[in-house]
């Protein structure tokens, strides 16, 4: 299984609509994606496909990216590579 992280993401405040009703629609839209990938034949193919299905909390898959960004840099300095825009 991959431990890499997949997920949604929102661009930070960068709606018309205050932060605060784009965070309500945001965890609405997680607990709806939650409860699909909760279900016994998604969570399945899921697994099949190499996933390893987790339905965490914005904040803590915010931090996980924090901590992929960290360990990838340093891979990424390491090697040289230079990003291009």
């Amino acid at each position: 299984m991959s431990s890499d992280p997949d997920g949604s993401t929102n661009p930070a405040h960068r709606s018309t609509q205050s932060p605060r009703r784009v965070r309500a629609a945001s965890l609405s839209w997680r607990n709806d994606i939650a409860a699909m990938v909760a279900t016994p034949d998604v969570k399945q193919r899921l697994q099949d496909l190499g996933f390893a299905p987790v339905a965490n909390t914005p904040e803590e898959f915010g931090a996980r990216i924090k901590v992929e960004i960290a360990r990838w840099g340093k891979v990424v300095e390491a090697a040289g590579i230079a990003g291009s825009e």
